[in-house]
C-alpha cells in the first residue's frame, strides 16, 4: 500500500490538487477532519473551549473560527498550545481511516494534511511519499487575500505562521507547481498519478496477510478504546 502524503502552504492550491488526487484515490483529509471536531458536542470543540474560554464562541454555540484565527495566527505560543490538543486527535482519525483501507486492500490512498512536514520524522512514519504544491510568494498571498478577504498584512501574517515553503519543498519527493493555468496543475497531477500507479504495479495486488491484517484489527480496537477513555 502506497500512502501519499499531500501537503503544501496556505493558498498555494493543495485542494485543488486534491480534488484532482480523488478522482483516483480515496482521500483522508485533515482539515475536514477539524472542521467535524469543532462541531459542538464533539471532543476538539470541549478543548478549545477549555483551553480558550467561552467568549471563542458565537452566539449559536459553534466556534467562532475568524475570531480563532486571528488569535493563533499572531501569537505562536497559542497556536502551539492548539495543535497540541487537537492534532492529537487528528492522528487519531487518520490512522482509523488508513488502516480502514488497507484493510479493505486499497492500494493507495492519500493523506492531505497541510501540516505535515512540521511532524518530522512522524511524517515518514505516515507516508511513503510526499508531494508539496506550490506558488510563488507573491501569488500566495493574492490568492489568501482574495480568499479570505484579508489585508496584505494579515495574509503575510498568516503566510509567515507557517513553516516556509521552500522548507516542505525540500522535504517533499514530488513538487506540483501551481503558478500557472489548472490545465497545467491537471498535467502534473496525471503524471504523479502514472508515477505511483507504476509503483503499484510492482507490488502485490491481495488483501494483506492474515497476521497482518490481525494486528492492524488489534491496533485498530486500542485506538478507539483510548478514544472512548480520553
Amino acid at each position: 500500500m502506497i500512502i501519499l502524503g499531500l501537503t503544501g502552504g496556505i493558498a498555494t492550491g493543495k485542494s485543488t490538487v486534491s480534488s484532482l488526487l480523488q478522482t483516483q484515490y480515496p482521500i483522508l483529509d485533515a482539515d475536514a477532519i477539524v472542521h467535524d471536531l469543532y462541531k459542538p458536542g464533539r471532543r476538539g470543540h470541549k478543548a478549545i473551549v477549555k483551553l480558550f474560554g467561552t467568549e471563542i464562541l458565537t452566539a449559536d454555540g459553534e466556534i467562532d473560527r475568524p475570531k480563532l484565527g486571528e488569535l493563533i495566527f499572531n501569537n505562536a505560543t497559542l497556536r502551539k498550545k492548539l495543535n497540541s490538543c487537537i492534532h492529537r486527535f487528528v492522528y487519531e482519525d487518520l490512522i482509523i481511516g488508513v488502516l480502514k483501507y488497507y484493510l479493505k486492500g486499497t492500494r493507495c490512498v492519500v493523506l492531505d494534511i497541510p501540516l505535515l512536514i512540521e511532524l518530522g520524522w512522524v511524517s515518514r512514519l505516515l507516508c511513503s511519499k510526499i508531494a508539496c504544491v506550490h506558488c510563488e510568494d507573491s501569488l500566495q498571498c493574492q490568492r489568501l487575500m482574495a480568499r479570505n478577504s484579508l489585508t496584505e498584512e494579515q495574509a503575510r501574517s498568516r503566510i509567515n505562521s507557517q513553516l516556509p515553503l521552500s522548507v516542505k519543498m525540500s522535504k517533499s519527493d514530488y513538487l506540483i507547481d501551481n503558478n500557472g493555468s489548472l490545465e497545467s496543475t491537471k498535467v502534473q497531477v496525471a503524471q504523479l498519478s502514472d508515477t505511483l500507479n507504476s509503483s503499484l504495479l510492482a507490488r502485490f495486488r491481495v488483501l494483506p496477510p492474515i497476521p497482518i491484517a490481525l494486528i492492524l484489527l488489534v491496533i485498530l480496537l486500542l485506538v478507539v478504546i483510548l478514544r472512548m477513555i480520553f
